[in-house]
């Protein structure tokens, strides 16, 4: 039997497709302004992994009006007032718990749709498997006014992890006419996982998925007419009432508005002071209170930049890892470069940005959970760690060299610490460097509990292959005064391979069978005309095998 022709698949549109709206529209830089604006505190279990049932949005009573007003094509749904009213019964509690979870900020309902669809309706794209253009972070909810088992249809899911399969080989921004309603032979071919769920909906229930994330299709009703209200929710920084009393949202166009537009007329009309300055009045309280709390300066990045670069400065010896192949030799000799050079301090800060968004360093557990940092190359990341609320006694760090105390000797592929023994391991800009991907996961899952967060990041390359460049040869560096042993190629040996990734999926896959949830994943293409590396960053949770 022939393979099915899918040459049509095509990776690059879809990173043109990804850069649209987050980097072009701006959507990246106005969610994170959201972000910082944001004053709830929310727990952690509001962050979704891709989508989530809620049960009894709405009472079945007023499920069964406003399907008769959909069924009768009344005017009122077109009325800006009257969708408000309906969008103040939906958004309850639990519904903004999950939402502004998800996003870690402030949202508004940009648009509002109601459907009515038939048994003998033509079947649309969205019959097909798909995700949808837009923000890389924007939520739908289906609010569903039928029982899906009483209409024969509802909406099919696959997760996160098997969405970014499919997209690692070019095909959830296929065009209509290449969508397919059943991936099997497509997933057979590529070696992919397939496991669709079509979860049960009762009336006046909903689900809250994220459609640039999850693949989905609509299984299209085959015993009587599906009526449903999809609302399509996008960061702000405003709350999503205030953003309500714009006549413009929520549209009836499913187009994602420019984000200049993303306020609300009180929003508006606010007069923010841009002669802002500080005086000595204004500064020497808030000196005797950092000379009072001391540790609180390390909120402050720049802060943590400096002491950083003053420790090392004080450090009179610098150990490393006595064995290892070539690539441990040469990262050695490289981290140690950056050390003496005082660089890429704050880039582990980066990594640690998305706890502190999902709650887990609010969480009022922070002081009791174990963590591990592997790789942190200075104890910037470990102040980093103290700042978000975790134990410093519980804050175990490993590397191949160190300056510090804080920071004990070892190799990532054969980890000195019993089985079962951390909540959260972090390896920030590691993986990309290891010369066993396979065996460095292993035992990150062995000394990892059965429900551990696992944070990665790393840069990598363009293409779908393993890339590997020529590192320039290092022989001798400096750091404190004190030369560091020679870690070149002492048995004249060639340059060897250093393996890089460039999606998240690469990663996800060294964990495959012990992956329970993903919750943030980052894929940051390059600008073609400036770079060929991409910039990847997820956090995950282990499950038991």
């Amino acid at each position: 039997m022939t393979d099915t022709d899918f040459s049509w698949l095509n990776v690059s549109k879809q990173i043109k497709i990804e850069r649209k709206h987050d980097f072009d529209g701006n959507y990246l830089t106005y969610h994170m302004e959201a972000q910082r604006s944001f004053r709830r505190n929310l727990s952690i279990q509001n962050v979704l992994n891709g989508f989530k049932i809620i049960q009894d949005i709405i009472t079945s009573e007023k499920a069964l009006l406003w399907k008769k007003l959909i069924n009768s094509d009344c005017p009122c749904l077109k009325e800006h007032d009257f969708k408000v009213n309906m969008l103040h019964d939906i958004i309850n509690d639990e519904v903004d718990a999950e939402i502004a979870g998800y996003f870690m900020s402030e949202y508004t309902p940009i648009w509002m749709k109601f459907y009515k669809n038939n048994i003998d309706d033509s079947l649309p794209p969205a019959a097909g498997w798909h995700i949808d253009s837009g923000p890389s972070k924007h939520l739908k909810l289906l609010l569903y006014l039928s029982d899906s088992e009483k209409i024969g249809g509802g909406t099919c899911y696959l997760d996160k992890f098997q969405t970014q399969q499919f997209k690692n080989i070019g095909y959830v921004y296929s065009d209509f006419n290449n969508r397919l309603k059943n991936l099997e032979e497509l997933a057979d071919q590529f070696d992919i996982s397939y496991n669709p769920v079509q979860p049960y909906m009762s009336v006046g229930s909903g689900a809250l998925f994220e459609p640039f994330g999850v693949m989905h299709r609509a299984n299209w009703p085959t015993k009587s007419p599906r009526y449903m209200i999809q609302i399509c929710f996008v960061p702000s920084v405003e709350n999503w009432k205030d953003m309500l009393t714009n006549p413009n949202y929520p549209a009836e166009s499913n187009a994602f508005p420019d984000v200049n537009t993303l306020n609300s007329p009180i929003g508006v009309q606010k007069n923010y002071n841009k002669n802002f300055t500080m005086t000595r009045e204004h500064l020497t309280p808030i000196f005797e209170w950092l000379i009072d709390n001391p540790d609180k300066i390390l909120e402050v990045d720049e802060a943590i930049s400096m002491l950083t670069k003053a420790r090392i400065k004080e450090s009179k010896q610098l150990y490393q890892y006595g064995g290892g192949d070539f690539v441990q030799k040469f990262v050695t000799v490289h981290n140690a470069n950056f050390l003496k050079e005082n660089q890429a301090f704050l880039r582990p800060l980066r990594l640690l940005s998305p706890l502190k968004a999902m709650g887990i360093s609010r969480s009022s557990k922070s002081p009791k959970i174990k963590v591990l940092t592997i790789g942190p190359r200075s104890e910037a990341e470990l102040m980093g760690l103290y700042r978000l609320g975790f134990d410093p006694e519980n804050v175990d760090a490993i590397d191949l060299l160190s300056y510090s105390p804080n920071i004990k000797i070892g190799d990532v592929h054969d980890l000195p610490f019993e089985d079962n023994t951390y909540d959260l391991i972090i390896l920030g800009w590691v993986l990309a460097y290891s010369s066993n991907n396979a065996l460095a996961a292993k035992e990150i899952m062995r000394v990892g509990k059965s429900d551990a967060w696992v944070a990665v990041a790393c840069n990598g390359e363009r293409s779908g292959v393993d890339e590997y460049r020529e590192q320039e040869k290092l022989s001798k560096i400096y750091i404190g005064g004190v030369p560091c042993e020679k870690s070149g190629d002492s048995e004249g040996q060639s340059d060897k391979i250093i393996h890089r990734f460039w999606n998240t999926g690469q990663i996800h896959r060294l964990f495959q069978n012990r992956i329970e949830s993903i919750v943030f994943d980052y894929n940051r293409q390059p600008d073609e005309q400036k770079s060929h590396f991409v910039e990847i960053m997820t956090i995950f949770r282990l499950k038991d095998e």
